[in-house]
This record gives structure tokens, C-alpha cells and sequence, in this order.
């Protein structure tokens, strides 16, 4: 999915409709769009509660026309508002900007620290991430911060993210602390 060009439709879709959003986006889209990867993503994640009809309706159509997957923008990552700081959106950059739609990047921080807690879960892909990332040892210690505090009652929890952030420091060369 060529993710400017979906953009760019979904922008020509929501002037027709005279709607204009501001949207948050994090994921393999944002950093595409930040420029750290050139990974192909099949979606944008956004972070919104929940999507109205009108923006609903224009990316379904964005979708046939461009013979997407329906689901290319959508919100099944929304539960990670809850998690990151409360001024986390005054932290975001902006990605792309046209006429009827602005959408913004979590924040550097937010992203290591989102792809920190992802990848004790899954691993794969958002470790591949971090690496891309190329965190310092002190962005890693607000992301082990942050991840420690997703644990929901595992006593093992913590071994996880120390043995994750311990490969993940030797593997971008850095020193323990």
C-alpha cells in the first residue's frame, strides 16, 4: 500500500464531503511516514476512539478505489491512549498535511516506548523497529519505564523486559548501564 497516495485520496474524499480531521497515527505507518523505514504496511493505525461515519465511509471508498483493504486506516491500536502520557499529542509530529486532513506521529519517545512494550509480546517486526530506531540508553530507560508499567499481574514480566532491552542493547552495540 502506497500510504501518501491512500492519504492523498483520503484528503480528495473528505473535501468532496466537506469534513476536515486531524488524525494521530503510530505503528509501521508512522514510521514509514517519519522516514526511519521503508517496510511496506498494509494499514494505518490510528489512535481514535472510535472513527465517524463520515471518515468511515471515506476511506471505504478510498479502499475500492484504490483496491485496498478496506481496513487500511483504522483504530484497533486506540488502547494505547490510555497508556502513553497525558501530553502525548502536543509531542507529535507531523506527517502529512493537505487541504482536509493533518495527521501527526506519536512522538519519538512515544514510539520506542510503544514499540518496547510491543515487542515483549510479539517480538518480530517491532523489535525489527526498535533497531531502526536506534534508540540511546536513555530513551531505552523511559521505555523500560513505560513497559513496566503495561504489566498486568505477571511475576515474570520484568525478566522479560530486561532480557528484551539487554538483546536489544547488545544487538545496537551499546553498554549496560
Amino acid at each position: 500500500m502506497d500510504i501518501k497516495k491512500s492519504l492523498t485520496a483520503l484528503n480528495t474524499e473528505l473535501k468532496r464531503r466537506g469534513r476536515s480531521y486531524e488524525l494521530y497515527c503510530c505503528g509501521g505507518a508512522a514510521l514509514q511516514l517519519l522516514g526511519v523505514t521503508t517496510r511496506e504496511t498494509g494499514d494505518v493505525d490510528l489512535i481514535v476512539e472510535s472513527m465517524d461515519h463520515d471518515l468511515n465511509e471515506a476511506k471505504i471508498r478510498v479502499a475500492q478505489r484504490l483496491r485496498i483493504n478496506e481496513d487500511w486506516l483504522n483504530n484497533k491500536v486506540n488502547p494505547i491512549a490510555a497508556r502513553l502520557p497525558p501530553d502525548w499529542k502536543e509531542n507529535c509530529t507531523e506527517v502529512f498535511s493537505d487541504s482536509h486532513l493533518v495527521l501527526f506521529a506519536l512522538s519519538r519517545q512515544d514510539l520506542i516506548s510503544s514499540k518496547l512494550h510491543a515487542a515483549v509480546d510479539r517480538h518480530a517486526q517491532d523489535y525489527d523497529d526498535l533497531i531502526l530506531l536506534a534508540p540511546t540508553l536513555a530513551e531505552l530507560k523511559i521505555a523500560e519505564e513505560y513497559t513496566l508499567r503495561q504489566n498486568r499481574g505477571s511475576e515474570t514480566y520484568s525478566v522479560f523486559v530486561k532480557g528484551l532491552l539487554d538483546l536489544l542493547k547488545k544487538d545496537l552495540g551499546t553498554r549496560n548501564e
